[in-house]
């Protein structure tokens, strides 16, 4: 060998261990001089590619990788690399690629087959990963990660039994395989042994403390047996591990929401600014929570009881003198940024701090610095949230007057922003005539997030109207009465996205839910056609379309607005497999499109006659399809039933300043009033979801006799309910242990009679086409 090779190769050794050993700076520069003397070198130009995609510079990377393959034609390590590495970037199709060409020069491989099929997994193409996961096994049957695989694969599908077998014999192979161990316990939850699963959860951890995905699992098992603080603590150990997953985050803000906080905590006090904070945690659940630990400081505590007794004329001086160092707070802050509080005392806080601040501007009292601008834009992001709910005085409403004439034109400096911030804690910035002059805004500070939510998507809202597509008429009565109402005031407004750990396929959504269809064939495809009808502003169809990735939906509304509203969204969050129309559900049958899935949540009973809408639907279904159907429960909603009653004595209309006034007479009367307990839905808390609630143009409401009427009808199937609830069914089965299934609509009759709230937040259930 001539010396220049013999000293090329000591320098690809050398680079090689360094790449090993994780000095890749070390490894990058040896790679470097091998290609300053023999630039076309394969070897080198492929691990610096391999080098460059462990530092974050995989684009880069990526082009070394392809360059090397074509360098070397006969190498499949170079191309199962590049694969790899194409994964990492979901680049999944390319991968797809390159694990195949790898094949075609090395077809025995069976690494290279097992990793075929975990990028066919990816890509929702389980029958083809399946089988080659069955390739790499025949290969090697002494893998235990081709096993652990095989059994993701089979638990995808829904072979939930086949699933374990494969977990039992990779853990036989190797014990130590953590990831086998989770996956063991994600197929245990599935049937119901929560016992077991919790125990193969807790093996993972113990295997593999950094494995985020066992902390997550454990967390919800726990959750489901009641066990709150042990879910917390798991799901607060998965944040700290990987703090840019948001499915952890997610999984923390929902626990917390369940606590009531009766001491200060610094370490729940971050955890809960931190989920505020996020962009990709939904944190309507929060606000109960996080007001609970601002309660615990007695200096917030005397500031909130204290607002209940300022009058009018009072309050400035009562914001200079108590409040400000208290409102100052982060937790605070983020709180009325992010979240509605449903808490009547808090609204009548909110209501003295907007006065005060307003009161204070006008008599010269309020300085202008950025902690006060940050403190206005808050309040005026609480108002846009409750959509202007609460009642203004008419000295507010002259002093809002005065302020928005004094906007001729958007202003960039600290009091122009004051005065536009307070200006949005009364009325809508959109309106005004300096809105179409507002410049871009940075979500980087509390007033650009003002003008980002109240100035730039309404536009966009507005430009997307454009492209709807009518898919139907909308002719009958009622339906044009419900369009006006939603044209008017879409809903739900939301702003976050609940984030998920993962896609849950739809036949083992059904087995996992409903234990009795196990051992049943499920005619439910891989990627499912869905039809989300009446979607409203696109909360719904955005957890279903991250559920379902290779799902093909359809979304229909009624409402224009509230189209657009979620057409926005889904932009703005990257989903793909969702096309939106217009449509009346009663005509829906005119439609030649047919589904795997129909999901009619909080629209029926809307409608004038539901049953009637309720068949259009079942025409749209293929043989053997599902419906996940949600409806208002009679019990549930008595409460509701009597302060509708009183709007209707009283003479309310569903107008915004008749609305709050509405709202007033409700929350005044005396405590045990059973109006009053319409204030325990979130919904009261903002006039759109007032609206809904109360003031609906057209309401059934059902009970567990008239579903099952309704089902016999129909010809359908109930396979059961959904409840949000994990608790809920445990309860049921304890009380009826001879309906394991929970399918008897005779013993839920009895358990609702029992429980009156079970179904607060609608019956949500599955039923089958039979």
């Amino acid at each position: 060998m001539p010396l220049d090779s013999v000293h090329l190769r000591s320098l690809l050794d050398r680079a090689s261990a360094e790449l090993q050993r994780g000095q890749h700076q070390a490894a990058e520069a040896n790679y470097r001089k091998v290609l300053e003397r023999e630039p076309r070198n394969a070897e080198a130009t492929h691990f610096l590619g391999v080098c460059l995609c462990r530092t974050g510079r995989g684009n880069e990377g990526l082009v070394l990788l392809r360059r090397s393959v074509e360098l070397d034609k006969a190498q499949p390590m170079f191309r199962l690399n590049l694969g790899l590495l194409l994964a990492q970037h979901d680049r999944l199709a390319e991968a797809e690629a390159c694990f195949s060409e790898a094949l075609s020069l090395q077809p025995r491989s069976a690494s290279l087959h097992n990793y075929l099929g975990t990028v066919l997994q990816r890509r929702g193409d389980l029958r083809r990963a399946l089988a080659a996961y069955e390739k790499a096994l025949a290969l090697d049957p002494g893998d235990d990660s081709v096993h652990n695989h095989l059994g993701y694969a089979r638990f995808a599908l829904g072979e939930i039994e086949a699933a374990i077998g494969h977990y039992g014999r990779a853990l036989e192979l190797n014990p130590r395989n953590a990831m086998a161990h989770n996956n063991l316990g994600n197929a245990l939850q599935a049937t119901g042994r929560l016992e077991a699963a919790l125990a193969s959860y807790r093996r993972a951890v113990e295997i593999e403390p950094g494995l985020v995905l066992a902390h997550q699992n454990l967390g919800v098992a726990l959750r489901a047996c009641g066990e709150l603080n042990g879910a917390i603590s798991c799901f607060r150990t998965a944040a700290r591990l990987a703090p840019a997953e948001s499915a952890s985050w997610q999984l923390l803000a929902d626990a917390l929401a369940d606590i009531r906080f009766t001491v200060p905590d610094e370490e729940f006090e971050a955890d809960l600014a931190t989920c505020l904070a996020r962009d990709d945690v939904e944190q309507t659940g929060l606000g109960a929570a996080v007001l609970s630990l601002l309660r615990t400081d007695a200096a917030f505590e005397s500031v909130l009881r204290s607002a209940a007794e300022v009058k009018e004329k009072e309050s400035g001086n009562w914001l200079a003198e108590r409040a400000q160092p208290v409102l100052r707070r982060a937790l605070f802050l983020r709180l009325i940024e992010n979240s509605v509080v449903p808490d009547p005392g808090f609204e009548r806080f909110i209501a003295t701090l907007r006065r005060a601040l307003l009161s204070a501007w006008h008599a010269g009292r309020l300085a202008a610095s950025e902690p006060t601008l940050e403190l206005v834009c808050a309040l005026a992001h609480q108002c846009h949230l409750d959509e202007y709910a609460m009642e203004e005085s008419a000295a507010e409403t002259v002093q809002v007057a005065r302020l928005q004439s004094e906007i001729e034109e958007a202003g960039a400096g600290l009091v122009a922003r004051l005065k536009l911030a307070l200006i949005a804690s009364y009325r809508p910035l959109m309106p005004l005539a300096a809105a179409a002059s507002f410049p871009k805004a940075s979500a980087a500070d509390s007033f650009g997030r003002l003008i980002q939510r109240q100035i730039l998507e309404p536009r966009e809202e507005r430009r997307l109207r454009e492209e709807i597509v009518p898919l139907t008429a909308i002719e009958d009565p009622v339906s044009r009465a419900v369009q006006a109402q939603y044209e008017e005031n879409p809903y739900p407004r939301w702003h976050h996205a609940p984030s998920l750990s993962g896609s849950h396929p739809l036949r083992l959504k059904l087995l996992s839910l409903f234990p009795q269809l196990r051992g049943e064939t499920l005619r439910v495809p891989d990627a499912p056609r869905i039809l989300i009808a009446g979607c409203g502003t696109g909360r719904h169809v955005a957890i279903t379309a991250r559920l379902h990735p290779t799902s093909r939906i359809l979304a229909v509304d009624i409402s224009k607005a509230s189209l657009a509203y979620a057409m926005r969204r889904s932009r703005e969050l990257g989903i793909g497999n969702v096309r939106f129309a217009q449509a009346d559900l009663l005509r829906l049958w005119e439609s030649e499109e047919r589904f795997d899935l129909i999901e009619c949540a909080g629209v029926l009973h809307h409608l004038r006659d539901p049953l009637a809408g309720w068949r259009v639907l079942v025409g749209l279904l293929r043989p053997g399809g599902f419906m996940k159907i949600a409806l208002y429960s009679e019990m549930a909603r008595r409460g509701v039933e009597a302060a509708q009653r009183l709007i209707g004595e009283r003479g309310f209309e569903a107008t915004a300043q008749s609305m709050r006034s509405a709202r007033a007479a409700i929350m005044a009367l005396p405590d045990g009033a059973p109006e009053k307990s319409a204030l325990n839905s979130i919904d009261f808390y903002c006039l759109s979801g007032c609206r809904d609630l109360l003031f609906h143009v057209e309401e059934h409401r059902f009970t567990p006799g008239r579903i099952a009427a309704a089902l016999r009808e129909l010809d359908l199937e109930f396979i059961g309910f959904e409840p949000d609830d994990p608790l809920l069914l445990r309860a049921y089965r304890a009380q009826y242990p001879d309906d394991p299934s929970a399918t008897s609509l005779a013993n839920w009759t009895r358990f609702e009679a029992q429980h009156p709230d079970t179904f607060a937040a609608m019956y949500q259930f599955w039923v089958r086409a039979k």
